[in-house]
C-alpha cells in the first residue's frame, strides 16, 4: 500500500503544492496541515467532551487519549473540509461544515522519538468544535484508528490533564482554547434560560387599562417605560443616565414573575410586598451568570432605595405612566376600583423628586379628573 502523501505548507500558512511521504514529513520537520475537531454535548448544565483514545499501533502517541477528531489534510483539502472528513471517518459523525465552529489556529513544533525513529511534527492546525445532539447520531469509531472513547466534563478534563491525572497527548493550550469556548457557551445558556424565564413577565397583568381599553400586563408597562426613558429624559430633575435608568425600568417590576403584581392600592397587599419581592429576587436573578446576576440585583435594588438621581427618575416614570393612561381612558381604573383622590397624590408623593415637570403635568390631571368624579 502506497504510503500517504502530506502537502507541504509555506511558512506564511499557504499551501506549497509539494507533496512528500508522510514519514519523512515527520523526519525532516517540514510544515504541513492538520484539522482537530474538538466534539462535546451537554448533560443537565454540564459540558462534556469527547475523548478517542489512539490505538496501541499508531506511528505517534500510541494508547494515549487524544482529541475527539483530528488528521492532516490531503493534498488540496482546505482545513473546514479535513475537519469534516476525520469528523466521519473516525467517528461516524456526518456534519455540515456550518456546524462547525472555527476557534483557533495553532503552529507547533515538537520532536519525539516513536518506535526507535525521529518524529519532528511541525503543523499548523486548525481547530473546531461541534455539538453533539442527543440522540441525533450514534458515534461509531473507527477501530483501525481508535481503541475506545471517553467522555469527561469539561472542566474536570481539563484539571486531570493537566496533572497527567490520565495518559494522554492533549497540548494544554489547545485545551485551554476549548474550554474558553465552553465556558462562553455555559454562560450563554445561563442568559437564555434567564430570557425564557423573562418571558413569563407577559403573563403578569396589572389594572391599568391600555388606550385599546384592554389591561396591560407587567412586559407592556417595562417596554412603554424603556420609551419613556428615551424621550423624556431631558425633563429629569437633573441629567441621568439614560442607558442605566432604560435597564432599571425594563427589570423593575421582573420579580413580579415569582412575587405576583400588587396594585397601587391595594393596602393589604401591601403589607407583605417587600418581603415577597426580594425573596423573588433572590430566586429570579440567581439564574444568571454571576456578574450578571450581581449587576441586575444592584440595578433593581437602586430602584427599590430611591437614593439616586436614576433611580428617582425611574421612579416619577413608573408613577406617570399608568396615570397618563387612566387619563387616555378616562379614569376606567380608578372608576372601577373606587380610587379616592387622597390615594394617588400619596402615591405620588415623591414624583416631583424626579421631574417637577413632570409632576405639575401629572397634577392637572388628577384635578381634572377630581372634577369629573372620577376619583372619589
Amino acid at each position: 500500500m502506497a504510503e500517504e502523501l502530506f502537502e507541504l505548507y509555506n511558512e506564511d500558512g499557504t499551501p506549497s503544492g509539494v507533496l512528500k511521504p508522510r514519514s519523512l514529513v515527520h523526519k525532516d520537520g517540514d510544515l504541513h496541515g492538520a484539522s482537530h475537531v474538538w466534539v462535546f454535548r451537554r448533560v443537565d448544565d454540564r459540558m462534556e467532551l469527547l475523548l478517542q483514545k489512539r490505538s496501541d499501533d499508531k506511528d505517534s502517541f500510541p494508547g494515549d487519549y487524544d482529541i475527539s477528531a483530528a488528521g492532516h489534510l490531503d493534498p488540496g483539502e482546505s482545513f473546514l473540509q479535513g475537519a469534516v472528513r476525520e469528523l466521519g471517518e473516525e467517528l461516524g459523525i456526518q456534519a455540515g461544515p456550518e456546524s462547525l465552529q472555527y476557534l483557533d489556529t495553532i503552529r507547533i513544533d515538537a520532536v519525539d522519538h516513536f518506535h526507535g525513529e525521529i518524529f519532528h511534527n511541525r503543523e499548523i492546525m486548525y481547530i473546531y468544535l461541534y455539538e453533539l445532539i442527543p440522540g441525533d447520531q450514534e458515534i461509531i469509531y473507527q477501530e483501525s484508528e481508535i481503541s475506545g472513547i471517553m467522555w469527561m466534563e469539561a472542566e474536570t478534563m481539563c484539571r486531570m490533564a493537566a496533572d497527567n491525572a490520565f495518559r494522554h497527548c492533549l497540548r494544554m493550550d489547545e485545551v485551554e482554547v476549548v474550554l474558553k469556548e465552553l465556558r462562553i457557551r455555559k454562560r450563554m445558556q445561563k442568559q437564555l434560560d434567564f430570557l425564557l424565564l423573562a418571558d413569563r413577565e407577559k403573563e403578569i397583568g396589572r389594572q391599568t387599562y391600555k388606550t385599546s381599553l384592554i389591561k396591560e400586563n407587567d412586559a407592556e408597562h417595562a417596554w412603554h417605560m424603556a420609551l419613556y426613558v428615551m424621550l423624556m429624559a431631558e425633563h429629569a430633575n437633573v441629567e441621568v443616565d439614560r442607558y442605566r435608568t432604560m435597564c432599571m425600568v425594563l427589570i423593575h417590576d421582573i420579580v413580579e414573575i415569582y412575587a405576583g403584581d400588587t396594585y397601587a392600592y391595594d393596602e393589604a397587599g401591601k403589607a407583605d410586598q417587600e418581603e415577597r419581592e426580594r425573596a423573588a429576587a433572590d430566586r429570579l436573578f440567581a439564574v444568571l451568570p454571576d456578574d450578571q446576576a450581581v449587576w441586575m440585583r444592584g440595578l433593581w435594588d437602586e430602584f427599590e432605595a430611591q437614593r439616586t438621581p436614576e433611580a428617582r427618575f425611574a421612579r416619577t416614570l413608573d408613577n406617570f405612566q399608568p396615570l397618563l393612561l387612566n387619563h387616555a381612558t378616562d379614569g376606567k381604573s380608578w372608576v372601577e376600583h373606587g380610587v379616592k383622590k387622597e390615594q394617588p397624590y400619596k402615591r405620588n408623593a415623591n414624583t416631583h423628586l424626579g421631574s417637577e415637570r413632570m409632576w405639575n403635568y401629572a397634577d392637572s390631571i388628577l384635578r381634572e379628573h377630581i372634577l369629573k368624579k372620577h376619583l372619589q
